[in-house]
């Protein structure tokens, strides 16, 4: 049972997935760039100082427009990192045409997503609101700040239990055409069974990411006047694209790594199974 558990090893992981990155990582830049006219647009509209409708209407529309092209953009690089882990090359036609197949689904599985948590949070809140009302009428300052740590190591637990858990399901939508709640459902099954794995994952690439933006600030702070505001959206640019590469790479690699363990136990079980039989 332990050398099971460490199968999936996090610093070797994100190793392999920096070497897949660095390698394609021109490809997966080029996949990233539809981005840039929509930056450079919001960075257009953030300097204007015009408040007529029309104006905020554009801005609304421009709003939406680039939440379906970071949509795109995610399926895309997904799309193309799942052909990479298995050294296929594939052509920007194919990746465009698997894109479009996938698009409704993987809309679908980061909505339902958002939805569980946005409710989870807004019911579980209120019901900590409820309970921390009821405890504090008649309780010293001590037993009010105590409740309070108690109740919001709970909400964070509860939100980290089900983050992690959901974590590879945009993934396993496209890399196994799912629904978006067989999705959820499967990123369930896959993370349960190594999950002390999986949060070591996330936490080293948290720690890689709070890193640029520490490097951000530093290099904002250093810079003056206009040419300041320049460099803030600049790295802005840099680093969300350097996280979402990352992002997407690691998630990819984590998720081919939980398919081969779960299809590496399941034939254990039906080798043993036969074996009795």
């Amino acid at each position: 049972m332990d050398q099971e558990k460490d199968n999936i090893h996090p610093i070797e992981l994100i190793k392999e997935s920096f070497v897949l990155w660095s390698r394609y990582f021109w490809s997966l830049t080029g996949i990233y760039l539809i981005i840039l006219p929509i930056v450079l647009l919001n960075i257009f509209f953030s300097l204007q100082k015009n408040s007529n409708w029309l104006f905020i209407l554009m801005q609304t529309v421009l709003f939406f427009v680039g939440l379906i092209v970071i949509i795109w953009v995610q399926i895309a690089l997904i799309v193309t990192v799942l052909n990479l882990t298995k050294e296929k090359v594939i052509s920007i036609g194919e990746v465009l045409r698997e894109t479009r197949i996938h698009f409704w689904r993987y809309l679908g599985t980061t909505f339902l997503i958002s939805l569980f948590l946005v409710l989870f949070v807004f019911l579980l809140s209120m019901g900590m609101g409820f309970i921390y009302y009821f405890l504090s009428q008649n309780s010293s300052l001590w037993v009010n700040v105590l409740v309070l740590l108690a109740m919001t190591g709970i909400f964070v637990s509860f939100l980290v239990f089900y983050g992690i858990r959901w974590s590879v399901s945009n993934i396993a939508c496209v890399a196994e055409n799912l629904s978006p709640l067989a999705a959820i459902k499967r990123s369930y099954q896959l993370v349960s069974k190594k999950v002390n794995s999986v949060i070591g994952v996330w936490v080293l690439l948290f720690c890689f990411i709070f890193l640029l933006g520490i490097m951000q600030t530093i290099f904002v702070l250093r810079s003056g006047g206009f040419v300041r505001g320049a460099v803030n959206d600049i790295l802005q640019f840099l680093i969300g694209m350097i996280s979402l590469q990352l992002w997407i790479v690691i998630s990819v690699k984590l998720f081919t790594a939980l398919h081969s363990e779960n299809n590496r136990k399941l034939n254990e079980q039906t080798t043993e199974a036969q074996e009795v039989v």
